[in-house]
């Protein structure tokens, strides 16, 4: 009888929770509809961390760097693509970072009608940079070589403790091809830079080659563009390093060799043709 009646008290303590946490998710979705961030998108390690920094700093706004207690929620992006969660949801679960003027996070730039529905007010930043140094400056941060044919995920520490990378080197989740890990770096920067082409009208675009030759007036320009008025002087901030700096200094053919070369050429020079990098 006891034991019949807790189940019943829990069954309607549940049920009133959940019907709770609907109307907490109906009314933060009704929020975003109606606010108007920065998002800065891009594929990984296309300066985006730094940019959005210095913006955030030079105009006074608040800012997310990364969607931080997603990075060991592998799931979310998958369950996204497939239909298992609803992408509401998910910036309702990281509803912080997804409060603030500014938002930086590369995994949203596959996601990008998802955030169009929510945020129809939003600014959207693209971030380009050239596809050989982008996948360079990946590997480099995964400490992982890029003239290998292909690698198994879990021979290397960094794909280890931080999972979520992995999707970065398999991009058969986004509609492309199955391959190997160079094939499937390709096709993700290439998946970003048609984000980027597919509705260019709609985003504010950076250089990440412009970006580093004069940061300050980089970063100055992008505030005007965005409406935004500039504040400090970020001179002291513009060498700040946010991320692990690559190895600038070897070539596409050295770090490579001339199979994976041609690999990225294939997959992404049609796109990198039209942003204006010939490989």
């Amino acid at each position: 009888m006891g034991f019949n009646l807790l189940r019943k008290v829990n069954r309607k303590r549940n049920s009133w929770l959940q019907q709770k946490q609907a109307r907490d998710i109906e009314a933060f979705i009704g929020r975003l509809a109606i606010a108007e961030p920065i998002v800065v998108l891009g594929n990984q390690k296309t300066g985006s961390t730094a940019i959005a920094a210095l913006l955030a700093e030079a105009t006074a706004q608040s800012v997310t760097l990364d969607l931080q207690r997603a990075i060991q929620d592998v799931g979310w992006q998958l369950c996204v693509k497939y239909g298992v969660t609803n992408f509401g949801e998910v910036a309702y679960r990281y509803k912080e970072d997804f409060s603030r003027t500014i938002i930086k996070e590369p995994s949203l730039t596959y996601f990008y009608d998802e955030m169009v529905g929510l945020m129809p007010k939003a600014k959207f930043v693209f971030i380009q940079r050239n596809p050989y140094q982008n996948i360079r400056s990946i590997l480099n941060r995964l400490k992982i070589p890029g003239n290998l044919h292909d690698i198994e995920y879990d021979d290397w520490s960094e794909l280890q403790e931080t999972p979520v990378w992995r999707l970065a080197l398999d991009s058969s989740w986004l509609g492309r091809p199955r391959g190997t890990y160079i094939e499937g770096m390709a096709h993700r920067w290439d998946a970003a830079a048609r984000t980027y082409l597919d509705a260019k009208d709609d985003f504010i675009s950076i250089r990440y080659e412009e970006f580093t030759q004069n940061k300050k007036l980089a970063i100055e320009n992008l505030a005007h563009q965005l409406g935004l008025k500039v504040q400090k002087d970020i001179s002291a901030s513009v060498d700040v390093q946010h991320q692990p700096k690559g190895n600038l200094d070897i070539s596409p053919s050295e770090f490579f060799g001339e199979r994976n070369c041609e690999i990225i050429r294939d997959i992404c020079a049609g796109s990198a043709s039209q942003l204006g990098y010939e490989l």
